[in-house]
Order: structure tokens, then sequence, then C-alpha cells
């Protein structure tokens, strides 16, 4: 039984009677001893002493306990008793292979799986709750969600952004609590404290009634619930009685369920046992016997050893006691072992800075950490920022210290510490030629070796000598100021200001700054603040009316605050105290103060001195002490004692009614502790979270952030999680554009065709219509402008408003303002909702003109105005601009109204951004990392003001803290605006600045911005336009979501942890639907059935933001260029048809892709929610499923504008690494390495090496050899079999050296890479050289942001990859080799006749090319015999059209080549056929043909060497090369051979005789001729001199 601090004595016994007879009153009703309703004696009862916020009452699962708030109590004893007994049983009910039935431990929401896997094989699986009652339970909940109970509480969900009152532990709660109700009446029982709820009947809105009615009573919820209470049994135990249907398995279960709406994670820290045992390993090896390690479990038994309060510090993990030289750890707040040796190297540097150095010593390290403030090393910045965060206040000893703790805390690990070395080697090695300052070599490894120095010192138990400064220097190291002398000088400038304020003939009151509150009232919690006195208090405590008090004490206020007597808490106002000073009035009485705390002068806070009096023979002093309000006392009593010859208190401080033990001395503010007191927010800069913030997730901060808050027992739910919204930003931002453009924008311009009224005429009218109106304002605020302050005048706007209704057009022209009137009309509703203006301006703007339209556009410079949409998610300022008149005419005002709601839909969605990150710091507060001002509240800084003295005219200087102008210093406040007013974000930590303010790269220079402009384009004419891409893509993704769907349910942190109910395969084979009705949504269809099902899910998902978004707001001038397209579409015509036709084409494939890029996603998300999920959860899910192409790094624009689909590249290897990159299980990395601890995908991963091992063996089996003798798989281009499934077709019986390509997801594939290359190995077909060749290829492929190309040297692969995207084809071009190595285009033989180039194509390469290649020679005088003065090659054509057009145009071409070559009979290779070439390939002979040329080329170079050899250095060349030379005759043979079938070849292109089918027959014929001759080379090379 607990009760708490405020229940008072009167109140705990008769909630404690009527607690008593409720529960004997609910054994009644349910049948059962009362003694059972203890749950055998482990159920705990609360009175007031547990809230949980706003919470009315609830349940500690962890501590089985029911907390009954003191003012909402009452009434909910049913329902928290339901909750323990469903909690009872549910902890207990653990399978005996160990695995918890269900993620809360209720057994209303218990999964129970029917078998198990144990030792080899699936068996019946065993409960300890028996199964009757497992069934009772699921009873109790087919009744409830049988009936409308469960529809109504999902009505009642519907404004939550999480489920509560739907959920089976809350419906079933509140079921037994109507059945109680219920049971009660029926029995005569009539107990508001044990149930107090209203009937159905009463309930105003039956739609939203909680409870069951009595018709749901009566269908079947009553009988299930007595089914129940009879199937339990109870017995009699040592510990009471007890509900037995459980065989006493232990669990200590965990959470938290709140009876309410609030939910908050618990704290995740380490049992006390854990945390001394890794303790222990640390300090075993430190001979320093003096120093202890104490660990206690909770922060309030931590408050207890350090004499004060960690209000002001957060989560403090460990503090350092100089006096007892310990260091405390505090359990609770530490969340591994590895925290725990972290804050122990923090703590010991404490420890070594008060006992094992000098005081010489200590002045040089404080001199010397200094002096590296100015550092460029980054660890030691980041270090010295966390200080400045924590300690800024703080004297520069203490920050010293600070610093190197700090630094001891985060140790590098081996490799960095190994890299550090290799760095300090090279930089001396700078350092000695001159290159390099010694100052830019040391200040790493200086600070490492002091660090280094201290903790060898602690551990051999050093005792330095002391130089003859002697013990009392010990204090003064500390680098503390003395807390109870006032800072130099403060003390004489008091005292001046109170003269001058005392000698003032002003009227109004006045006050005078005392100086900061003093440090003992700071360690009792009092805030940090100006201390300040009014003359007003100063006249009543000495003009001897009411007190006496000397004006000298008055005077001497900043020496006897600093160091008081005694301390009290005030008994008659809050946040006060009341201060006893070593002083006495005019009549001997102690004086004492009363100090406010937080009051407000001027809008700024401050702590002021209430009043200064002397209290009667101390009788108010006797009072406090005997109420127990005794804060602090500046010793122990003693008969010398102020206190004991004052007040002749009883013998012995066990009298006071205030504990002794709680009661701070002046030894406890000075030996004040050491606290680890970093922000406990504030993320640790790692090289990975740089890599990470600068490459892949600019956010990753923000994500640290609030992963600090989760460990820490914070709050983050999807109503302040930051990075969760700015993930769906992107996506809810397009939407609202797209639906923009469907409701205003497109209706606009067909009406404008429709009418035939030019946009410029409409404009005409729209403006005139409203000129009138602004005209009239402006005269009145404007004398220099009576008319035409709009840029028209009134006479204008009339005749223009005549022309109109003369044209007979006014209902048109009404019509189509009507629209651009429904646009700004959204626009002001939408500035209400999102908060960004107060409703009364909205309300202003609506009544201040009937007929308005945005007159804004270019200025008096002739500068255009551009898009307001906020820096980054920075939203501040107005939303409208004040009208002041203008000469000029304003630019087009329909126009300006879609760019006006533009602006206004992207503001509104960051805005949401920024309200959730405002929550974030709000329900999370630490000043030491960021703070929120308002302007009513603004943030203040301390500055010198000079000041004149009315009646002196004398000139003072004094310290005031002024408001600071946060509006105009953007580059230190997050600004967001919230129901109209603007809150100001004050962020220490500059990453997180950056990030939330988009600051760095992405506002890069107008040339980085045009190379993005090219690889977007050069990115969609590849993908979204490219209808074969679909292909790929979807194969891809389907892989790529299975894996890490089943990583998130398999991760510790994982977003479907417990969710196992999500099945992937379910979700893609749901993706079939999803995709039939994303396509119909893209194409403005309509489905019915479960169509119009998935489309209403897609909506959802869409206004969710779960799909990649994409906006561009240009400026006026573009918006106006999309009006005249749109118009032009609209009106037809040769232009319209166009324009429309291909269009529609594109359109076509992108909503093709688009619904292939989403089905799996949609799917994923309808499964999720389905499963558990929150919608903005579930669409946080979808987002990252496969790449989250909007998250990019603070690099990521540079790099994407330089290297098409770089940023695709890192966000995928993010996720693959977030799949397989994680172990479960706890310890180190090599314990934890066991299959058992493997999630799913890196099970998967491991299977995929053996896989391609075995699937390349099979392929190589039944492959079989080509002419030369090579076996057809391995001619398998390495590319093709580093990317995909290979199958070879005559596994099934089709053509040699025809094989399936199956595309594997990117990163996975290295797996099935690894096998396959294993396999070609073993089997002698791969060298080992070429083998790491082949895997570094591949990984480089995965992985590399910038693409990975080879070429024939190590010089044309450096050049190739490190090329930017927009100069590769040159490079690629100018080497004659494409991404894979292999010749783009033929080149005339080393022997023979050089041909034009133009008459090199390739059998393969489209007719087109051909014969536009040669029209071009021919046009520029060359012929099919000679070069004219353009002669390019086909395929280096078509390798421009290529990359130019990039997917889409090859498919054209493709889908063109085909349809002519069928044309005219024809056969076309599958892997010439759209969409199946994707999938379906061939081995090409040109590999093998460039293959014998390079072998032709070495024979005649060794020929050409052995010509200039005699003697015996011929004779031991032809011993040594007999092979190669030997192959001389079978060259010339060949070579003869070739050119006979090429002179074939080109007499068949020449006669105009054959059709094109004879001609492609006959050309077949000898190019097979010409491969046998090429197989007959290379085979005979390989048997006389070997396979390369």
């Amino acid at each position: 039984m607990q009760f708490g601090n405020y229940v008072e004595g009167p109140r705990r016994q008769a909630d404690l009677n009527r607690a008593y007879d409720s529960l004997h009153d609910l054994a009644d009703v349910l049948n059962v001893p009362t003694k059972a309703l203890s749950l055998n004696g482990r159920l705990g009862l609360a009175f007031g002493a547990r809230g949980k916020g706003k919470a009315a009452a609830h349940y500690e699962p962890g501590e089985v306990a029911i907390n009954l708030t003191k003012g909402n109590g009452p009434g909910a004893l049913a329902h928290e008793w339901f909750h323990s007994l469903d909690n009872y049983f549910g902890r207990y009910d653990v399978s005996t292979d160990g695995k918890i039935t269900s993620g809360g431990d209720y057994m209303t929401e218990a999964q129970r799986a029917g078998r198990v896997f144990k030792d080899g094989r699936y068996v019946d699986a065993e409960y300890p709750v028996r199964q009757e009652v497992y069934d009772a339970f699921k009873g109790v909940m087919k009744a409830i969600n049988s009936s409308d109970m469960l529809r109504r509480s999902e009505r009642l969900d519907g404004v939550r952004s999480k489920p509560y009152w739907s959920t089976d532990v809350e419906m079933a709660a509140r079921a037994f609590e109507r059945y109680v109700q219920d049971k009660a009446r029926m029995a005569g029982v009539e107990n508001d404290y044990l149930v107090n709820i209203r009937k159905a009947d009463d309930h105003g809105q039956p739609d939203t009634y909680a409870y069951p009615t009595n018709a749901e009573l009566d269908g079947g919820i009553r009988e299930a619930f007595d089914h129940l209470f009879r199937t339990l049994k109870t017995r009699e135990t040592d510990k009471g009685v007890a509900f037995y249907s459980r065989k006493g398995v232990t669990r200590t279960p965990e959470g938290n369920l709140i009876s309410d709406v609030n939910r908050r994670a618990e704290a995740k820290g380490s049992p006390v046992m854990q945390v001394e045992a890794v303790a222990r390993g640390v300090i075993s090896g430190i001979k320093d016997s003096d120093l202890k390690v104490r660990v206690v479990k909770s922060q309030k038994e931590a408050e207890a050893l350090a004499g004060e309060s960690f209000d002001g510090y957060g989560k403090v993990h460990a503090f350092y006691r100089p006096d007892k030289r310990e260091i405390v750890l505090v359990a609770d707040n530490i969340p591994d072992g590895r925290t725990v040796r972290e804050k122990l190297r923090y703590e010991i540097i404490h420890h070594a800075m008060e006992h094992v150095v000098t005081p010489a010593e200590y002045q040089t390290i404080i001199k010397t950490v200094l002096k590296t403030r100015d550092s460029d090393n980054a660890t030691i910045r980041e270090a010295w920022r966390k200080v400045d965060a924590s300690y800024g206040k703080e004297s520069p000893e203490v920050q010293a210290g600070e610093f190197l703790a700090h630094m001891a805390e985060k140790q590098p690990n081996k490799f960095v510490a190994a890299w550090e070395r290799v760095v300090a080697l090279v930089k001396g090695v700078l350092r000695r030629t001159g290159l390099l300052k010694p100052t830019e070599l040391n200040d790493i490894r200086l600070v490492r070796e002091t660090i280094r120095t201290l903790g060898q010192r602690v551990r051999e138990g050093y005792t330095p000598r002391e130089d003859g400064a002697g013990a009392s220097s010990q204090y003064s190291r500390s680098g503390k100021p003395d807390p109870f002398k006032v800072p130099e000088g403060e003390g004489e400038r008091y005292r001046d200001d109170l003269a001058r304020m005392m000698k003032s003939l002003r009227t109004t009151d006045l006050t005078v700054n005392i100086g900061r509150t003093p440090p003992v009232l700071r360690h009792l919690g009092a805030p940090d603040l100006l201390l300040v006195i009014s003359r007003d208090t100063v006249r009543k405590a000495t003009n001897g009316v009411k007190h006496v008090v000397p004006m000298d004490v008055i005077e001497r206020l900043p020496e006897l605050m600093h160091d008081p007597d005694a301390i009290y808490c005030s008994a008659t106002e809050r946040n006060a105290v009341v201060m006893l000073l070593d002083a006495v009035d005019k009549n001997g009485d102690p004086v004492v103060s009363a100090v406010h705390m937080k009051a407000v002068r001027s809008r700024l806070e401050i702590n002021k001195v209430a009043s200064v009096y002397g209290t009667e023979n101390g009788k108010k002093l006797k009072s406090m002490e005997m109420t127990g309000l005794t804060l602090y006392r500046r010793e122990k009593l003693s008969r010398d004692n102020l206190l004991h010859r004052e007040l002749q208190l009883p013998k012995g401080e066990h009298s006071y009614r205030g504990s002794a033990d709680k009661i701070l001395y002046s030894e406890d503010i000075r030996k004040g502790p050491h606290y680890s007191r970093t922000s406990s927010l504030t993320p640790e800069e790692t090289i990975a979270s740089r890599f990470v913030r600068q490459m892949q997730d600019k956010f990753q901060v923000l994500k640290a952030v609030q992963e600090n808050i989760r460990k820490t027992g914070g709050k983050v739910d999807d109503s302040n999680n930051a990075y969760m919204a700015e993930e769906l930003f992107h996506g809810k931002a397009e939407n609202d554009l797209n639906v923009m453009k469907e409701r205003y924008v497109q209706p606009l311009a067909k009406l404008l065709a429709d009418y035939k009224i030019a946009q410029a005429d409409l404009d005409e009218y729209l403006y005139a219509r409203h000129a009138p109106e602004r005209n009239a304002h402006i005269a009145k605020i404007n004398p220099k402008m009576p008319d035409g302050g709009s840029g028209m005048t009134n006479a204008e706007a009339a005749e223009i408003m005549q022309r109109v209704r003369n044209s007979g057009k006014q209902a048109q022209y009404d019509r189509l303002a009507g629209i651009v009137d429904d646009m700004l009309a959204r626009r002001r509703e939408l500035i209400r909702e999102a908060g960004l203006e107060e409703s009364g301006v909205v309300d202003a703007w609506q009544k201040a003109y009937r007929y308005y339209v945005p007159l804004k556009g270019q200025d008096v410079d002739g500068v255009v105005s551009l898009p307001r949409t906020g820096k980054g998610f920075t939203i501040g300022g107005r939303e409208s601009k004040q009208a002041m008149g203008r000469a000029s005419r304003a630019q087009s005002p329909s126009t300006q109204a879609i760019q006006d709601l533009s602006e206004s839909l992207i503001r509104n969605r960051k805005n949401e951004v920024g309200n959730a990150f405002l929550k974030l710091v709000q329900d999370n507060p630490d000043k030491d990392y960021w703070q929120v001002f308002t302007n009513e509240r603004p943030d203040t800084m301390r500055a010198i003001a000079e000041r004149v003295d009315p009646e002196t005219g004398e000139t003072r200087r004094e310290v005031v803290e002024r408001p600071v102008p946060m509006a105009m210093m953007a580059d230190r406040y997050f600004t967001t605006k919230k129901d109209g007013k603007t809150y100001y974000i004050k962020l220490h930590d500059p990453r997180l600045m950056r990030a939330m303010k988009n600051m760095g790269p992405e506002t890069s220079n107008a040339v980085i911005r045009t190379l993005g402009k090219v690889n977007r384009f050069l990115a969609t004419v590849n993908t979204s336009y490219n209808p074969e891409f679909l292909v790929s893509n979807f194969i891809r993704d389907v892989q790529t979501a299975v894996m890490n769907l089943k990583a998130e349910q398999g991760r510790s942190d994982g977003k479907l942890k417990g969710l196992d109910n999500l099945s992937a395969l379910v979700v893609v084979k749901d993706s079939r639907s999803a995709m039939s009705a994303v396509y119909a949504s893209l194409r403005g269809k309509t489905l019915t059935g479960k169509g119009a099902q998935w489309q209403k899910v897609w909506k959802e998902f869409v206004e969710d933001g779960g799909k990649t978004g994409w906006f561009n707001m240009g400026d006026l001038e573009g918006q106006q260029k999309e009006m005249a397209r749109l118009v032009s579409l609209a009106k037809g015509g040769w232009k319209g048809q166009s324009i429309g036709a291909w269009h529609s084409f594109l359109n076509l494939v992108e909503d093709a892709n688009g619904a292939v890029e989403n089905a799996l996603r949609l799917s994923a998300y309808k499964h999720a929610r389905d499963a558990g999920l929150s919608r903005q959860q579930a669409a946080s899910l979808a987002k990252n499923m496969t790449v989250n192409f909007n998250r990019r790094g603070e690099q990521g624009a540079l790099m994407n504008s330089l290297y098409m689909f770089a940023n695709a590249s890192i966000q995928g290897t993010a996720n693959l690494v977030r799949t397989l990159g994680h172990l479960n299980g706890d310890g180190p990395l090599l314990e934890r390495l066991r299959w058992k601890n493997l999630n799913v995908p890196q099970k998967i991963a491991l299977a995929a090496v053996g896989a391609g091992y075995l699937l390349g063996s099979l392929n190589r089996s039944v492959a079989g050899e080509d002419d030369d003798g090579v076996n057809w798989y391995d001619k398998v281009p390495s590319h093709v079999k580093a990317r995909n499934l290979v199958i070879m077709k005559s596994m099934f019986g089709g053509k040699a050296g025809e094989y399936w390509s199956i595309p594997l997801p990117y990163g996975y594939n290295v797996f099935f890479l690894l096998g396959h290359t294993a396999e070609g190995v073993a089997a002698g077909d791969l060298t080992a050289s070429r083998a790491a060749g082949n895997v570094v290829g591949g990984i480089l492929g995965a992985f590399s942001p910038i693409g990975s190309e080879t070429s024939e040297t190590l010089s044309g692969a450096l050049l190739k990859n490190a090329a930017p995207t927009i100069l590769r084809p040159f490079a690629n071009l100018a080497m004659n080799e494409n991404f894979m190595g292999a010749q783009i285009y033929q080149e005339n033989m080393p022997f023979g006749t050089p041909k034009p180039d133009s008459q090199l194509g390739r059998r393969s390469t489209p007719e087109a090319y051909k014969a536009f290649a040669s029209w071009l020679n021919a046009f520029s005088g060359g012929s099919q015999y000679h070069s004219g003065a353009v002669d390019v090659t086909p395929e280096s054509l078509k390798f421009w059209i290529d990359y130019i057009s990039g997917g889409t145009g090859r498919f054209i071409s493709k889908t063109t080549d085909a349809a002519v070559k069928s044309l005219n009979g024809i056969d076309i290779p599958e892997q010439q056929v759209p969409f199946l070439g994707k999938i379906s390939g061939e081995v090409m002979p040109y590999a093998d043909q460039q293959k014998m040329y390079d072998r032709m080329t070495e024979v005649a170079q060794y020929h050409a060497e052995l010509k200039s050899l005699t003697g015996a250095e011929r004779t031991a060349f032809i011993d040594e090369n007999n092979g190669k030379l030997s192959m001389n005759g079978l060259m010339q043979d060949t070579r003869k051979r070739l050119k006979d079938l090429r002179k074939q070849r080109d007499a068949i292109y020449a006669d105009s005789s054959l059709s094109l089918a004879q001609q492609a027959a006959m050309v077949k014929s000898v190019e097979l001729d010409m491969k046998v001759a090429v197989d007959r080379f290379n085979r005979e090379y390989n048997k006389k001199v070997g396979v390369e």
C-alpha cells in the first residue's frame, strides 16, 4: 500500500476504507474469495503516489500495482483490477520453449502457437495456463468484437494517432466495468468507487458510447465473463489466495499500461548486478584502493547520495563524490555495459584531476587543454561543443576538466587509434619537411597522451607530492569559485546602484539587480536568473513602520544571501523560499528574506526578493523547523548555532519533522559532486555518423536524438516524431499540389480553351474587378495615391468591365473568375487550419475585399518575387504582405493565385514538420540541447546599459537582460508556427540546425543545379519513361521487399517487431491487386468491388506521404508557361494533338512504372495497418521498404548532380546495411555470431552463397562447349552473372549459348556472385585473379554511388569511373569501351584495306543507324569504299542516341527495329524482343572475335621479335614460346578466310536485287562461317598456349 505526499491524512483513511469495501463488493459480484483479488498477494494499491500525467488511473504491470489518482481514481477500481487479472495470466502464459505468446503480456491479446519447432522437429506447444482459461479469455474478446462496441471504439480512435479505445486490452477492461456494474445492480449493490459509468441511454451520443449496451451484454458479453470466472479456480497459498490456472513460471513483465490516452516509454536501464559486474571488471585493474564505485538503482537514490535534486541535470548516468573518492553509477539510466565503461572513464578523469596531479601539473594541464579550443581536429571541436552546451557558464578550469572527461569517455577503438598513429606518422614527415605547422600535428595526440597518463596513474595508485601547497590546494584545483563568495565586483556594483535608486525622485517603483541567483539557491532547484529587489521592498523593510531592518543589512544582501544561515520552503507561496540571513534587525531579531522564483518583470523572468524583515524571537523560524520545511542549514546544529540559541529546540535532530538526511549543509554545497551532465540527448559524433549525415541522411542527427530520447525514457510518438514527419513530407506535398492541379488549374485551362478566352484577358478582368476596392483602400492609407493605387485607375477598370459586358461572355468570365476565387478561398482556409495565422487575421482579410486577387509580381526595380516556401523546414514571417500602393501593373493575377496557393500548400506541410519538432522539444525539455521561446517569452542576453539619472545627471552602467531579436537571427533559431504564433527553437547542436534549415551544399550554384537537371532527365528516360524498366524493377523490388519486411520483424528495434501476423508473402501476393488499383487511380479510372477498396487505401497512402514525392515550384514565368501548355493541350489542333500524343505515351509509361513502383509499398502499407501500425507508421514502413528516394545526405545534391543514381545507390546500401548489419542478442560481436542470432534475411543471404555455387555447377554441367572448347556458361558476360540469376536454357532443352537472366536486388546479388565465382574457381575454369576481379567489380557495381565501369587498362578504369555522368560518353567513345569494357564499335582490322567507319556496322545494329551513317558519309562526299567529311560508325550514332534517350530510346529503337524486321520476314532473336529481352540473353560472338584479334596481334609481335634474334638466343626464344610461334600459319589462313568472308558479306549488302529477308539470311550464313573460323583459331590457341 502506498500513498502520495499530497494525499492528506484523513483522506488516506477514507480512501483505504472505500477501496476495502469496494474490493469486498467485487469479490461478492464475481463469487470468488476476497483474498483472491490480491492475485496471490502480489497486487499493490497506490493512492495518488504513482501518477502519470492526465491518466485517471493506471495499472503498472512491472510493479503489479494499481494507482488511483487523488482527483480521478474513484470509479476506476474495477477497470484497473481487470487489467491486473489480464496481466496476471498473460505474463505467465509462456510456452516451454521460452517464447512469450504476446507482445504486451496480456491474456486478451495473447496469440498462442499451436506447434513449435523444438529439438529438430515440430511438437505441440505446452503452456502453463490451462487451455480452458485461454479459451475463456478469447471467448470474452470474441463476444466484444462481435458486438457494435468494436465499431464505436474504432470511431473514438479516429481522431487519435494510435489506437487506444479499440485495443483488446482496453475494450476488455471497459466491458468488465459494465459487466460488474450490471452484476452489482442485480445484486442490489451500489458502489461508485468500484465503477462509475453511465448507461448507453444516459449517454448523449450513442455512436461514441465506449461501453457495452444492455443489448450487447445480453448478446453474449455477460455470458462470456460468467464463463471466464466459472473457469477460473482459486486455492490457498502461503501468501493468500491465488487464481491457480498456471504452473508457477516466473517472469518479470515489462511496459506500463495507462488507463488513458497517454503512453510513455519506460527508460531502458540495466540491472544493478549487471552494472556492478562490468564496473568490477574495470576497477579490478586499478591499484588505487581509495577509489570506490557504488551502483544505485534509481536516480532518486542517487539524489540522496548527492544531497541535491537532479532536476536541472536531466538523466544523470554517473557522478563523482570527491570527499568520498567514490564514483556513483545509476543503473536505471545506463542502457548497457558499454555505457558503464564510458561513464567510468569519464568519472575516473575527475578523480585523477582531484588526486593524482600536483598543483603545478594541474595548472599545466588546464592551460594546455584550453589551448585546444582553437584546434582544427573534428573530435576535439565536438567535445568542446558539448562542454560549451552544458558548462558554458562554469569557470575555464571546470570546462577543461569536463573536456578531458568527455575525451576519455569516447575512447577510440583499435582501428581508429591505429589510423591516428598512421596519420600522425604522415604529419610528422610533413612537419619535418616544413609543409605542416607543429600546432596542426599535436592537439589530438597531446590530449590522448594526457588522458593516458592520468589513467595510468590512477591504475597504479600514484600519490603525487603537493610541492608545499598542502591539502589547501585540493579545493582550488577543482576550478570552482567558492559558492559562498560573491563574484568579484558584484557587491560593489549593487551598492552603487542601490544608492542611486534610493536617491531617485521618480515616483514609479524601481528595481535594482542584486546579481545572479546564489549557488546555494541553485542547488535547491532555483532557476539561474537575475535576482532583483525593488525600492518599495527596501522601504518597507527599513522605514520603521512595520519592519526595522538596518540599511546596512540591505546593502550587504549579496554577501548575506550567498552565505545564509538556513533556507526554508515557503509555507504560503508556491515557488518561493525563506532565507535566514546572518543578521539581526534593530530589535535584535533574526532577519529573513522571502525570495519568489520565476517572477516576471518587463516580460522577463527573474527571481525577486519579495520582503526582508525581522521575525520576532524567531517564531516563524521555529514554526518552519517544526513543520519540516527546512531545506538547508549552513552547519549541523550545535549549541553555538544561531538556531539552537534562539529556538531552544529539543535535543537531537530526530525531533524535527524534517528529515535530517534530506537537508543540505554547506559542506554538501562546497563539495558538489561532478555530474556527467552533458545533455543526454546529444548524439555522439563518430566517423560513421558523420559519413552517414554527409552522404546518406542529413537528418541522421535528428534520428539519433529521438533514439536517445527513447533510451532515456522520454516521449516519442506519432505526434512528435519529427524524423517521420520529415520522411512523409515530400509525398504529402506532392499530393497536395497534384490535387490542386486537378481541382483548379486543369479545369481553368480547359475552360479558357473552351471559351476561347486568353489568360491575359482573364487577368485584365480579374484586375479590373478588384481595382476599385483596392484603390479605395490605398487612398485611405496613402494620400499620395487618391486613385490607381492598385496599378489600375478606376476609369481603366470601368472600361475593361464594360468591354467584357459588351463581348457577350460575362457569364464565362464570371465562371473563370469563380475558379480563381475558390483557389484564394482555399488558401485562406488552409492558412487558418495550418495555424500559419490567427483566425482573426484571416477573417480580416476576407472582410477587407469582395473581389480580392493578388496584385504582385515585379517590384519597382523589375525584380520578380519568388515563392516564399521557407528555408528547409523553417516557417516564419507574415503570410501576406501589407498593401501600400503601386503605380505599375501587377503580373498575372490568375497565375499569382496559383503560385500563392502552391506556396501555402508547401508551407503548410513544412509547418507540420516544424510543429512535430516543436512538440518533440516541448515533450522532452533539455535546456543544454534545445530551448523554446516566443515573442511573448523571448530569449534574453546580458548587456551593459548606460543610464542617465534624471535627478543627478550622472551616467551609470549596469547589467541588464535584453530580449534577443530572434526573428533577425535565423542562424541561431529554428522557427515554426502554431495557432498563428511563432515559436523560436534555440538549438545548441549546429548539426541539427543545418538539417532542419536545409543548410549546406543543397543550395548549390547554377552549375551544380544545371548538372542536376541533366542527370534527372537521364534518370527519367532510363526509369520512369522506359517501359522495359518495370520488368527488372518489379522483380528486384519483390525480392528486396521480402528481405526488408523480414528484417523489420526480426530486428530488436524493427518497425514490425512483434507483428508476426504480417506475412511478407501475403504482401507480395496482394501486390497484384494493389498494382491494378494504383494503375487505375493514376489513369483516372474507378474500380468496383475489391478494387474500389484498394483504391481507397491508395488514396490514404498518398495522403499519408507513403509515395515518393517530387515537386518543383517555379517562379511566376514558369507557372505562366505551364498554364499556356495546358491551354494548348485543351485546345487540340495539330500542335495540341502532337503535344498530347507524346505526353499520353509518356504518361502511360510513367503510370505503368508508377503502379509497379508502388504496388508492393501499397500492399505493405495496408497489411501493416491491419497488423496494428498507425497510418503514419505504415506509410513510413512502405516508403522505406525498398529505396526511399527522398532521403539524402548533406552532399546528396552534389553527388546526384555529378553521378546519375548516386543517391539511389547510397540509399539502397543503407537499406541493405539495416537489413543485414544487425545481430540480435547481447554481448560482444564474436559471442553473438551464432546462427540463432541471425535474422531471416541474414540466413537467406548466407544460403544464397551456397545456392550460387550449386546453380553455377548445374549451369556448367548442362551448358556444353562452344566450338573453341570453352564452356558456354563461361562465355556469359561477367556483368550479367554479377547482377542476375543466370539459368542456361539448355537445362530445359533450349539452344546452346542462350540463357535466362533473372535480375537480383542490388547488394544481395553479391552473395550469389560469391557462390558462382567460387564454383568457377573450383571447376578450374576461372583463375584466382580473375575471380577476385569479378568479385571486386560486382561489389563496386552493387554499392559504389558513382557506378562501376571496367576497362582493359587500370588508367582507363580510373578515368571512366571518376568522370561525372555527363562526361562519361566522351571518355567511353575515346577509349572505344562501353561500361563493361567491351568495344562500342568495330574497328578496321590491323591488316587489309581500311573501310569507311560507316561500313563497320554489326549485324545486330538496327538498320536505321546503318542507313543514316551511310547517308551521312555519302552526303559529305564519301562512298562505300572511302570516307567523306562526316564518317562515323553506326554504333557511335546508336551510342549517343542511347545515352541521350536512355532506356526509353532503346525501347523505341528496339521496338521499331523488331517491327521492321517482322514486316520484312526476318527472324527476331528473343533477346531483341521488347520486354522479353530484359530476361533473355545470348552469348554474342564479338568477345571471341576481339580475343582472336588480340591473340593475332600478340602472335605477330612474337614473330617480329623472332626475326631480330640469331643463334642460341633465337633457339631459346623458340623453345620458350613455341606454342605462340606455331600459331603463325593458322593465323595467316584465318586472316585470309575472314577476308574472303567479309567480301562475300559486302557483296550481299551491295546487291540491291535481294530483299531484306534474303540479305539477312545470307549474311547470317556468312557470319556463322566467320564464327567457325574464329572458334577454330581460338581452340588451337587454347590447346597450344593455354586458356588465359
